[in-house]
């Protein structure tokens, strides 16, 4: 029996996610919040690889008033964490049978939002370094990249059902690494997303120009402030590491626009609250000043008011 996956949104990463698990020969259905008489006009028809294949998503879309009989082997879940809660209470019936969950995402705070709804479900994380573009009804896949993922936080060990999601990770949405430490992995993502989504969203730049002189100080500034927060938080990562890895990340996707100079691009709104905002309560709970974040984050929610 085919491996049946069921990916929650209609952005650029959940629609590569769709079309490489299709590569792989999975059943993809995918779920959107639009009225179905929105839904077929609204949603991504064509996803653009690497070597230029074309590959055309299914039909098979499901919205909040559809029927679902279908058991799903996967959920996976790539929205923006401020989406992140009325899209569990919209899908909460798609967990049914012990089917588990996977947060793809950029911002911080999903798995605890994850909880507030659906406590017993199973839970993922993942971070991916994959790119990915939408424009309208289209998707191209910019960047190759990797995927972490690993069991969210606090839960008990379930190696039957570990096996059973990496095996599916592995063949969907290649190359996957497990990590058991996902907190770290995630950490490790947000202090690159801490520099490069809201300096290249301010400044409308593409990610590799924060490696001219220019953005040099406030790139150390943040990098200072944000290895802090994490020593506190108990990740040991010097500022000189966070900063290599911010400048390695721009560097490799230098061509690039972020996620959030995108959102902006189109007048979409900031994922600033799980990203700089994460950062703040973070800081403010260890009583840890960071200026710079702060200065970041008060000339972003200035600009782009939500």
């Amino acid at each position: 029996m085919s491996v049946r996956l069921c990916v929650i949104g209609n952005g650029a990463v959940g629609s590569l996610f769709a079309a490489k698990a299709l590569e792989a020969c999975f059943d993809v259905t995918r779920a959107v919040r639009q009225p179905r008489s929105v839904a077929q006009q609204a949603t991504v028809k064509t996803v653009t690889l690497q070597n230029d294949s074309t590959v055309s998503l299914p039909d098979t879309i499901i919205t909040p008033d559809s029927p679902v009989d279908i058991l799903f082997d996967l959920v996976v879940i790539p929205v923006k964490v401020y989406q992140l809660k009325e899209a569990l209470i919209q899908w909460s019936h798609l967990f049914t049978n012990n089917t588990p969950a996977l947060l793809l995402q950029n911002g911080m705070g999903g798995d605890e939002i994850f909880r507030s709804v659906l406590p017993s479900v199973r839970l993922y994380q993942a971070t991916t370094s994959h790119g990915a573009l939408r424009q309208q009804n289209a998707v191209r896949h910019t960047g190759s990249g990797e995927t972490l993922a690993g069991p969210a936080t606090g839960q008990n060990r379930n190696d039957s059902a570990d096996e059973k999601v990496f095996r599916i990770l592995g063949q969907a949405f290649p190359p996957v690494t497990r990590c058991d430490n996902i907190a770290l992995a995630l950490w490790q993502k947000l202090s690159v997303n801490l520099v490069i989504n809201p300096l290249t969203a301010l400044h409308n730049i593409r990610n590799g120009q924060l490696t001219e002189p220019a953005y040099d100080a406030v790139i150390s500034s943040l990098c200072r402030e944000t290895s802090l927060v994490m020593q506190a938080c108990g990740y040991k990562e010097s500022a000189d590491v966070v900063k290599n890895r911010v400048l390695r990340v721009a560097g490799a996707t230098a061509a690039n626009y972020s996620s959030m100079h995108q959102d902006a691009a189109h007048g979409r709104p900031l994922e600033t609250g799980a990203i700089t905002g994460y950062l703040l309560q973070k800081a403010a709970a260890h009583h840890i000043p960071v200026p710079a974040h702060q200065s970041l984050f008060d000339a972003l929610t200035d600009r782009f008011p939500a």
